[in-house]
């Protein structure tokens, strides 16, 4: 039986790392800093352009297409104009990006690198296979940020690839998030052949079931950064008229 040698760095800083570390780097960047430094109009723009630093390098890694990528761009700038103005503060950005931990994308991304580097460049796999997968992967990625599809519905696929499948490996992927060494540990090393396929075939009836289009698998992942955000602000707004 072949074997397919696993890129888990790489899977599992996609399905995890690349969008939220706009969020949490940046959070990690500023959070040790001294205070005297973050003061006024001089922490505000310090804080919208370390924002601004890491959205870059995180929106530039991610699996998606470069138009999709694009789609982020308008979010990321309101958010910058927020910390610059005081509408928005470090501690605002780490419960955003908590919410974002804790919703769809996790599992969205994970669907996405699952297809990038086991199955696009997979010798195993004929052509016309690797665009099947490719459609379905899209197909189940945008189900979950649609809420089409829920989480629990690609259960066997993800306890397919962890070391330990009687746990949850989004759960352990959350709970040590910072952890870059134990989020390795939680995938396994090398997928054969025939388990990469079946985990494709599995893929193929949540994708059924998200109602998108094959020929309409584009992914915009801004409604649900818009709506978290929106939700963030909300929050922040009754908060301030209890207090």
């Amino acid at each position: 039986m072949s074997e397919k040698k696993g890129c888990s760095h790489c899977c599992l800083t996609g399905c995890l790392v690349f969008l939220i570390a706009a969020l949490l780097g940046f959070w990690l960047l500023i959070r040790y800093a001294p205070k005297d430094a973050y003061l006024g109009a001089a922490s505000r723009h310090c804080n919208a352009f370390a924002f601004e630093w890491c959205a870059q390098r995180a929106f530039a890694k991610l699996p998606l297409r470069d138009d999709e990528k694009k789609l982020l761009e308008p979010v990321s700038a309101e958010i910058k104009e927020s910390l610059k103005s005081g509408a928005l503060h470090r501690d605002d950005i780490e419960r955003l990006a908590g919410r974002l931990v804790s919703g769809p994308l996790p599992w969205a991304l994970l669907v996405l690198s699952f297809h990038a580097h086991y199955v696009a460049e997979n010798p195993d796999f004929s052509p016309e296979e690797r665009a099947s997968a490719k459609i379905s992967a899209r197909r189940v990625a945008r189900g979950l940020i649609e809420g089409k599809i829920q989480p629990g519905q690609l259960g066997e696929i993800v306890f397919a690839i962890s070391v330990q499948p009687q746990n949850s490996l989004m759960a352990a992927a959350v709970k040590n998030l910072f952890h870059e060494g134990s989020l390795n540990e939680s995938l396994k090393p090398t997928l054969s052949a025939d388990l990469i396929r079946d985990s494709v075939k599995k893929m193929k009836e949540p994708a059924k079931d998200s109602h998108v289009p094959v020929s309409d698998t584009e992914i915009n992942l801004a409604p649900l950064l818009q709506n978290e955000l929106k939700t963030l602000v909300e929050e922040k707004s009754s908060e301030s008229k209890d207090n």
